[in-house]
């Protein structure tokens, strides 16, 4: 029976076969029309998708990119990959990838992580500042292959311990940033220009919005969309209430209006038959800056300032810190010049104590130190070497003051209204920036 059926079961695939090729034969047009048909939809299929592959490829393609690391203050330990020796930073590195893990010795170090792209001229997108006892892993650096690309240069950094702050600027007319800072809490997404605050601990972490706008993301699935001002907290239990630290300064990063003014603040020059030095608002390294600076001309005394009224009521708060970042460049008088008050950058705070006397506070910041130059002559000049910084030239360092309130208080002028702040440059030749102004109250 098994002979029978096999053959029967082939006659019948056979002849299937053969009504298929004479339907085919019968009507060659519909297999035209088939083949035409099917060419034409991958035709389309490959006229979309091609452009779109490419598209993708375009906008979405990445390379790894180096960032800078430059110690300001103090020695920066660096480990350029996991597993290596930590290695001192006392200059500028251009090749912290990812992987590298940045830490700050304690005392007063100070270091700036800038990312930077590879346009030309390139372009520093933003930086982080890293202050003592901080501990920072890179895990991503990436920016578009193809200029063309709206994709932003991408960061993400592992915040271990300690505290940083982080500065983005991103620009209209240039490749935007976003920053993802892992922290043990969570994370937290700074992609809009801004500064941003970060300190973290085992139990407690904070953040704070100076200007701009940060993701906070805690790890529990806890979101927040944190704006300027604005102070939170993470813990492990999830985001804490979030309280708003007030800063007395008005545009404490210089910002400029639409016609190019910096608002809130006033400029004056002083020189007696001499050429004058100027003070800019500018951009420069991804920070607006004040830039003081006299380079030509006899020697003379100048002076150069900025100033805002402030006329604020502090006699209910209890803590008043004052914090700015200074790059000293050059300056041609040693110290604070013959009477002690020649600095290329110095500020000085006016303020009415509770007995209605008008007080003046000041600090000044030189790099040039009286017994390091040449000139014996001024060896003896005045130098208050304990209220005014000796900082190292050419680098950013960021100042912040002791609590104000319990400093006047102390010298017997307790503070009831602050009048005004003055920021100076003075003496021969000079050039210096300042950055980001704050005046905490609490």
């Amino acid at each position: 029976m098994s002979s029978n059926t096999w053959p029967t079961q082939s006659k019948q695939s056979k002849s299937q076969q053969l009504g298929y090729q004479s339907r085919w034969s019968e009507h060659p047009e519909r297999l035209a029309w088939l083949v035409l048909l099917s060419s034409f939809a991958i035709f389309v299929l490959l006229m979309v998708t091609i452009p779109l592959a490419a598209f993708y490829a375009i906008e979405h393609s990445s390379v790894n990119r180096p960032a800078q690391l430059e110690s300001t203050l103090g020695t920066l330990l660096l480990k350029p990959f996991r597993g290596s020796e930590l290695i001192a930073v006392t200059s500028q590195r251009e090749d912290i990838g990812v992987g590298s893990v940045i830490e700050a010795a304690g005392g007063t170090t100070q270091g700036t992580l800038s990312f930077v792209s590879s346009s030309e001229p390139p372009q520093t997108l933003g930086s982080m500042q890293i202050y003592a006892g901080t501990s920072i892993e890179v895990e991503r650096i990436r920016e578009p292959f193809f200029e063309r690309s709206a994709q932003p240069y991408q960061v993400t950094l592992r915040l271990l311990e300690g505290q940083a702050r982080i500065f983005n600027d991103s620009q209209l007319g240039q490749r935007a940033l976003r920053v993802n800072l892992i922290i043990p809490h969570g994370s937290v997404i700074m992609n809009r220009e801004g500064t941003y605050e970060v300190s973290t601990a085992a139990d407690q972490t904070d953040v704070i919005v100076r200007s701009g706008f940060a993701d906070v993301r805690h790890s529990n699935g806890q979101q927040e969309l944190v704006g300027t001002g604005i102070r939170i907290g993470m813990s492990s239990d999830g985001l804490l209430q979030k309280d708003a630290q007030q800063n007395l300064i008005v545009n404490g990063n210089f910002a400029q209006d639409n016609i190019g003014d910096v608002e809130e603040w006033s400029s004056q020059v002083f020189a007696t038959n001499a050429n004058p030095g100027s003070v800019q608002f500018v951009e420069r390294e991804g920070r607006k800056l004040a830039f003081f600076t006299r380079t030509v001309g006899e020697d003379a005394h100048t002076e150069v300032d900025i100033t805002q009224e402030i006329q604020k009521d502090v006699s209910l708060y209890n803590s008043l810190v004052l914090q700015f970042d200074v790059r000293l460049l050059n300056q041609s008088l040693a110290g604070g010049g013959m009477l002690g008050s020649e600095f290329p950058l110095r500020v000085e705070l006016f303020y009415t104590d509770i007995f209605g006397k008008v007080v003046r506070w000041g600090h000044g910041f030189y790099y040039s130190d009286l017994l390091d130059d040449a000139d014996p002559n001024n060896d003896n000049w005045i130098l208050d070497r304990e209220n005014n910084d000796k900082i190292p030239q050419g680098q950013w360092y960021t100042y912040r003051s002791p609590n104000l309130i319990t400093l006047f208080t102390d010298q017997q002028t307790p503070p009831a209204q602050i009048n005004s702040i003055r920021f100076y440059a003075s003496g021969h030749k000079y050039m210096s920036f300042l950055s980001e102004v704050y005046l905490f109250a609490e």
